[in-house]
């Protein structure tokens, strides 16, 4: 039941990005095509395998733009964080790439929480990279959860480099050893030809 449920969900959201990639509706309420398409598309899992918890993410990054360039990128993501995890799951954003949205479910299998209060979005403008933390405090248990989350991105145009590669990282978890507590100690370095 569980997997029908993811699946049906994946391709609700699917048709819902494929959808918001070709069509926009003018001032007058009709729907114009435009010229943006999905440049390339990468899926990914991360688990918490190094420890006992049963912290995952699964997902999909999109990159869209014109004539086989990347603008806009949207990492659409399935969440399941273990109730005694403190570290949930982070995504680290690439370099000049700025975060234009970030949407969330409410987390699925607990009461008190709701998507404002479990997504955290950091940013740094001087090194021009961003981080989004979903179901994270770094002090104690966040009560975990299930859910999805849309983030989308904009390239920065006045400083976007030559590079060929899209590239975030996504870590999951948390863990102690030797009385240091670590975060995210489980994550992939997803990488994307953006051609």
């Amino acid at each position: 039941m569980k997997y029908i449920f993811l699946v049906i969900t994946a391709l609700i959201l699917l048709t819902i990005i494929i959808t918001g990639c070709n069509e926009k509706v003018n001032n007058d309420g009709e729907v114009a095509t435009t010229k943006k398409h999905i440049v390339n598309t990468k899926e990914f899992i991360v688990s918490s395998n190094s420890t006992e918890l049963v912290t995952s993410v699964k997902g999909t990054v999109f990159l869209i733009g014109e004539e086989g360039v990347p603008e806009h990128a949207k990492i659409v993501a399935w969440i399941d964080i273990d109730p005694n995890d403190w570290g949930g799951v982070v995504f680290y954003t690439p370099k000049n790439w700025h975060i234009s949205s970030v949407m969330s479910s409410d987390p699925k299998d607990i009461n008190e929480k709701t998507s404002e209060d479990y997504v955290t979005i950091w940013t740094n403008e001087e090194a021009k990279n961003n981080m989004i933390e979903i179901g994270t405090n770094r002090y104690y248990p966040t009560g975990g959860g299930k859910g999805a989350v849309i983030i989308e991105l904009d390239i920065d145009k006045e400083t976007i480099g030559t590079s060929e590669i899209f590239s975030i990282t996504v870590g999951v978890g948390s863990d102690e050893k030797e009385g240091k507590r670590l975060i995210h100690p489980d994550y992939k370095v997803i990488e994307i030809p953006s051609s």
